[in-house]
Formats: structure tokens, sequence, C-alpha cells
């Protein structure tokens, strides 16, 4: 997807070993003023034409709600959209108008993988479990090792590593309470 230059000021570039000098007319990759005019293309399509509102905690998620209390949350990460929602028909309807202003891949239903993070969802424990070790692991494996000594981790890990132990341990009442999404937990779609 590309978007319009917010920016009225001309802007000219050079390539190295041209001596050509080329006029930009669309945002490019890599100048400073790029991710802003995407950014105001994405809110554009996002609050203007789809109706959804922009989660004032975080701005690359919109959320659209109808009047039956469906929700539908949408992620944004550059040109990557992630959807999920507490019905699945109402998501995909969302989904099927987003589509209708933007060429898009055919969407994958309840990807294992987004973004490079692992997802497993175990419904009868209402749990959604997100990890990156096979990220990790390709890392590791292109780059090894390199100095032998161990690596420091700035935050304790155990803070945020939950494990089966850990849930098997939580009463009825405080497991419902911690597994509790807002809107419920639905399907994902990228």
């Amino acid at each position: 997807m590309t978007a319009n230059r917010a920016d009225n000021r001309p802007l000219y570039v050079r390539f190295r070993g041209d001596k050509k000098v080329y006029g930009v007319g669309k945002a490019v990759y890599g100048t400073k003023d790029a991710s802003r005019d995407y950014r105001i293309k994405i809110d554009t399509l996002m609050i203007d034409k789809m109706k959804c509102m922009k989660l004032a905690m975080c701005s690359c998620i919109y959320i659209r709600r109808d009047n039956t209390n469906h929700v539908v949350l949408i992620y944004d990460h550059v040109d990557d959209f992630v959807f999920t929602g507490n019905s699945r028909e109402y998501t995909l309807e969302v989904l099927s108008e987003f589509r209708t202003y933007v060429k898009t891949d055919d969407p994958v239903e309840n990807a294992s993988n987004v973004l490079g993070i692992e997802i497993e969802r175990d419904k009868s424990r209402r749990i959604i479990m997100l990890r990156m070790q096979k990220k990790i692991d390709e890392l590791v494996s292109k780059t090894g090792n390199l100095t032998g000594k161990p690596r420091r981790v700035p935050m304790p890990v155990a803070w945020y590593v939950v494990t089966d132990q850990d849930i098997d341990k939580l009463s009825v009442l405080e497991y419902e309470k911690s597994s509790a999404t807002p809107y419920g937990c639905g399907d994902v779609y990228c």
C-alpha cells in the first residue's frame, strides 16, 4: 500500500552512481516523513472509511463495534493487519469490508504464526499462549553464541513466562478473572 506525501514541499532524491535528480511524488520508505504519511493514510482508511476508533493506549490498534456488542480489534503493524473479535461472522464481515478498500493476500484463519509470534490456543483452559521460540532458535542458528558467555536479560524472565503449573495453581475464581478479556476470546485473522 502506498501513501501520498502529506508535505507539499518538493522532495528530490539522487541515487548513488546516478547523476540524475528525481522528484518524489509518493511516500518513499526510508525518508524521514514516510512513516507519518503512511500513518495518515491508515488512519484515514480505518477511522473515516471503516468507522473504527483508535485504541487510546496503542496507536496501531483499532476497534470497531456494532450495535449488538460484537467487537473487532484490528492490529496494524507496518503493512500487516491482524483481525480478531468476539464473533466470527462479524469479524469476517469487517475483514471483507476492509478488503474492498485494500488489495490483500487471502486471510489466514486462526493463524498459528503471526509476525514471528507463535500462537497456541487452549480452548478448554480459555488461554492463548504466545511464544517466539522458533524465531529465537533461527537467530541462534544463524549467529550462534559468538562469545560463549551467558546473555543477560534486563528484566526478570520469571515475571513474564507463565507455565502450565502457574495456571493450574490458580483457583477457579482467580482463573476466570485472569483469563477474561473485555471482549471475549475470538478468532485471529491476518
